[in-house]
């Protein structure tokens, strides 16, 4: 479903990532589908926090291991996307 999610942000179709997100919602974060939210609106700033935020979240050991290792790597790609869209002027 990450995959899925991140072949679709490659052709800007939002709605389709939504869609996936509200069938997955109990297995992504809530900082996933923040992010890709604010991406959807053209909200780069606010979804780069997301995606910051993320990262420097500290999970328990429990929550951590929840976490898909896929979805840790989309935050980082997401980061950069995001980091990328905010300096095209």
């Amino acid at each position: 479903w990450i995959e899925l999610a991140k072949l679709y942000r490659s052709m800007n179709d939002y709605d389709s990532i939504k869609g996936i997100f509200m069938r997955k919602k109990n297995l992504t974060t809530e900082f996933t589908r923040n992010g890709f939210y604010y991406e959807s609106n053209n909200d780069y700033y606010q979804a780069r926090k997301c995606y910051i935020d993320a990262l420097k979240y500290d999970f328990s050991e429990v929550e951590r291991a929840k976490i898909p290792k896929l979805e840790e790597e989309l935050w980082q790609q997401s980061l950069l996307r995001c980091c990328n869209e905010l300096t095209d002027w």
